[in-house]
């Protein structure tokens, strides 16, 4: 007999895959469009918009269907660590939040970051938060940004781990 968190886990796979199959290719397009106004390569953006926010130009800051995965998973599910639905735009506060030494991830920051997000994206352009995304996000090893060898390298690297792949 399945459980209520083996339920849970089984229609958001579901949902995910009808999700990633429908934006698959509208990501692609919106990578390309993004890349030329941010003279970055399209597979870079790509990449990066995959793993961090599929629908970044479709939602108005705050995306729904993640916030909608998350609830269910953690209520559904109740994970030892809570999922997120932060977008590239909610990112950007937290980030600055947290440089200020001010960040407390409770559901009033999740509503300030929510209401931040939707206003900074009916206040800048697309390709304006991805730059201040790539400026101000922190890697893994805590370094600050994207600077112009940062991303040369990840660039670089990224199109050796495409030319393996490809053509292996």
């Amino acid at each position: 007999m399945s459980t209520l968190a083996d339920v849970t886990r089984q229609v958001l796979r579901t949902a995910t895959a009808v999700s990633d199959h429908v934006f698959g290719s509208m990501l692609a397009s919106s990578a390309r469009r993004l890349a030329q106004d941010l003279a970055l390569p399209s597979y870079f953006l790509h990449q990066l918009l995959a793993v961090e926010d599929k629908r970044f130009v479709y939602h108005p800051g705050v995306d729904p269907l993640s916030v909608m995965r998350a609830v269910i998973f953690n209520l559904g599910v109740g994970p030892s660590r809570p999922h997120g639905a932060s977008t590239i735009t909610q990112q950007i506060y937290s980030s600055r939040v947290r440089r200020a030494g001010n960040y407390q991830p409770t559901t009033m920051f999740k509503i300030v970051q929510s209401t931040w997000a939707i206003r900074a994206t009916f206040s800048w352009p697309k390709p304006t938060i991805l730059k201040e995304y790539l400026r101000s996000s922190t890697s893994a090893g805590g370094t600050m940004g994207w600077t112009k060898p940062r991303l040369a390298t990840a660039i670089d690297s990224q199109r050796t781990s495409l030319s393996r792949t490809v053509f292996s």
